[in-house]
């Protein structure tokens, strides 16, 4: 049996993408995964198998997002896919990283404690 040291706020903050590419010779991928393993913040790197090239990373969003996962790929000269589906898929990929990244900030509030600023500026009847 495999153990894991990851917490359950480390699991919330892990995600798995998939990144999808234009095409790629395999020499160009193996050299790519490579380069982004060696990135702190990403975890795992893998070729991804069926008719499209791509990479299906797991990486942790409070130390990269897919917005710099996709300068890294193409600073290692593969390319990105680039139709209006991709692009709108990078946007919402983006959108997540940062909605799960403010997330695990965000210190929740408990009944007995108002979150920071609640009732300023209410004006108290006398």
């Amino acid at each position: 049996m495999q153990t894991s040291t990851a917490t359950h706020q480390d699991s919330e903050v892990i995600v798995e993408r998939d990144f999808h590419l234009d095409s790629a010779s395999e020499p160009a991928i193996k050299d790519a995964i490579e380069g982004l393993l060696s990135v702190p913040g990403i975890q795992e790197a893998v070729r991804l198998t069926g008719r499209r090239p791509g990479l299906r990373l797991s990486y942790d969003t409070r130390k990269i997002d897919a917005a710099r996962i996709g300068e890294l790929i193409g600073e290692s000269g593969l390319h990105l896919a680039s139709g209006l589906l991709e692009r709108w898929r990078m946007g919402w990929m983006n959108m997540l990283d940062d909605n799960i990244r403010d997330n695990a900030k965000h210190r929740a509030a408990c009944c007995s404690r108002p979150p920071p600023g609640a009732g300023k500026g209410l004006k108290r009847g006398k």
